[in-house]
């Protein structure tokens, strides 16, 4: 499997806002999946850096669209 890094810019998910959000992904190239995960710690720097205007809940709430597995047929 591979391994990697994404990112989400803010204004693609929070209007007004430039925060990024790190993801991580897998790619299982035998089983064919794609997985997305959210980066914990990346979502808890975002909550303290918002001023109050978004708890690390509400983030992940936002973001679950997001952090899924795919399966993919090349």
């Amino acid at each position: 499997s591979d391994d990697g890094e994404a990112q989400l810019r803010g204004s693609d998910l929070f209007e007004g806002t430039d925060m990024t959000v790190k993801l991580h992904y897998t790619v299982d190239k035998s089983a064919k999946l794609i997985t997305i995960k959210t980066d914990e710690e990346s979502i808890e720097q975002l909550a303290e850096t918002s001023d109050g205007e978004y708890t690390a809940d509400e983030l992940e709430k936002l973001l679950k669209a997001y952090v899924k597995t795919f399966n993919y047929n090349l």
